[in-house]
């Protein structure tokens, strides 16, 4: 294979690499762009250091969650929609990097070249 597959697309072959392009899943969330108070919610800040993606996408989506409650009862509905929509993102992403996973324990992150690449390991295999 020429290119360095992407997260989130199917293939037939077991793969060594893939190349997570946070943008081709999940936005950032801007609450002022909504007249809304709260942090600003960049993905990118869950995975600029090593570690797995699977986890680094639980806490996100755990923090967007979070969010969805505390915004339950606002009058701002555009700002709880984009708050609904970026939890289905993150739970897109999750489910996307869990598949990518596969039956190995960790799918660690890795930055080359800026960019981010999601590495399967399964440290426990005999090779």
């Amino acid at each position: 294979m020429d290119q360095i597959p992407k997260i989130g697309v199917e293939y037939d072959e077991d793969i060594d690499r893939y190349e997570l392009i946070l943008d081709d899943h999940i936005s950032t969330l801007n609450p002022s762009e909504y007249g809304a108070e709260g942090p600003i919610i960049d993905p990118k800040d869950y995975f600029i250091t090593s570690g797995d993606a699977v986890e680094k996408s639980k806490a996100l989506c755990k923090r967007v969650h979070d969010i969805v409650r505390e915004t339950a009862d606002s009058p701002n509905a555009p700002y709880k929609q984009a708050v609904a929509f970026l939890l289905s993102q993150c739970e897109g992403l999750r489910d996307n990097l869990i598949k990518a996973r596969g039956k190995n324990i960790f799918l660690e992150t890795e930055w080359d070249l800026h960019r981010l690449y999601c590495i399967p390991k399964n440290p426990r295999a005999r090779e």
